[in-house]
């Protein structure tokens, strides 16, 4: 588990916890060995709580394809 504060994270970690948190509407993050989740207005729903937002690998990949295409 990374979520803690002084452990370790990889720059991929990182990188996907900054991109889950910029999301409208997540108040939190939480990286897992499992995934990232985020705590926040759940999508498609007005509720509030904890959800699956993604793993790690494909939001960096995501991220990653967002900066080639700004950056042509």
């Amino acid at each position: 588990m990374a979520n803690h504060p002084n452990r370790c994270q990889s720059g991929d970690e990182l990188l996907a916890r900054a991109y889950v948190r910029a999301l409208p509407g997540v108040e939190r993050v939480r990286v897992r060995d499992d995934g990232v989740h985020a705590y926040g207005v759940m999508p498609n729903t007005n509720e509030t709580g904890w959800y699956f937002a993604g793993h790690v690998d494909d939001l960096v990949t995501m991220v990653r394809a967002m900066q080639d295409a700004h950056a042509r």
